[in-house]
C-alpha cells in the first residue's frame, strides 16, 4: 500500500532478492489494499517494482486470508503449498537459496 511505511521500506530488498532469484523461478506478487487507484499506481512507479502489482480496494483478499496487517508474506513452492509465513528478509534470502539452486 502506498501509505505503508514498512511494506516501502521493504521494496529495495526485494528488488535484489527478485533480481538474483527470478531467473531460477521465483516470483512476486504484490497485492495492495489501498483506497485510492492513483495513490497506488503512483507508489508502484515510484518504487519501480518489477514484479505483477493488483490493487484490491475492498480488501477482499485480505479477509480471505484473515490477513490483518502489513506487510504480510507468503512464500509458496511451485505448487501453491505455504511454505513460509512472513519471513524475515535474511530466513527468506535463506530460503530462496535453498529451494531454488
Amino acid at each position: 500500500a502506498s501509505w505503508c511505511g514498512p511494506c516501502r521500506k521493504a521494496m529495495p530488498a526485494l528488488k535484489t532478492l527478485y533480481a538474483d532469484y527470478k531467473n531460477k523461478g521465483f516470483e512476486i506478487y504484490g497485492l495492495s489494499l489501498d483506497a485510492d487507484k492513483a495513490d497506488w499506481q503512483k507508489a508502484v512507479r515510484t518504487d519501480a517494482t518489477p514484479w505483477l502489482h493488483v490493487l484490491d480496494a475492498a480488501g477482499t483478499t485480505a479477509d480471505i486470508w484473515n490477513i490483518n496487517y502489513i506487510p504480510y508474506t507468503f512464500l509458496l513452492d511451485k505448487t501453491g503449498k505455504i511454505i513460509a509465513v512472513n519471513p524475515s528478509h535474511a530466513q527468506l534470502e535463506k530460503l530462496l537459496k535453498k529451494l531454488l539452486k
